[in-house]
């Protein structure tokens, strides 16, 4: 198995164990308005140190738990070809969400050459 694989497949697993645990700890919200996600649940929105959350999951109206402060790295992960593509946070993402805030997210998510995922129009809002 290759070395960027083995890395994938740790920063997911290690993303997911720890958005579980967050769940618990979270006092805000992230909700995510973000297009073109198809209905085979291929695409996730990673956040480091919350962990990965499903973007068709999200267009279905899944509201996710987030802890509050700032948004760390964010990335999108393609589930079916474990593609990871950065994504570059606009201002509007780097606010500091507080304790019964929702931070939302918009943007229109397209595939790249190699199918991973890219998330156009990136913006976010924070309510409450």
């Amino acid at each position: 198995m290759s070395n960027y694989l083995i890395n994938t497949l740790a920063a997911v697993a290690t993303a997911g164990l720890l958005f579980s645990n967050n769940v618990f700890a979270a006092d805000a919200n992230l909700k995510i308005n973000v297009t073109g996600a198809n209905p085979h649940n291929t695409y996730f929105l990673c956040i480091a140190n919350e962990g990965c959350v499903s973007v068709h999951a999200a267009s279905q109206g899944k509201v996710f738990p987030l802890t509050p402060g700032k948004l760390g790295q964010a990335f999108v992960l393609n589930s079916h070809n474990l593609r990871l593509a950065h994504v570059a946070l606009p201002d509007s993402c780097q606010v500091n969400v507080n304790s019964n805030q929702t931070l939302q997210v918009t943007g229109h998510i397209t595939a790249g050459a190699h199918g991973e995922g890219f998330i156009n129009d990136l913006g976010c809002r924070l309510v409450g």
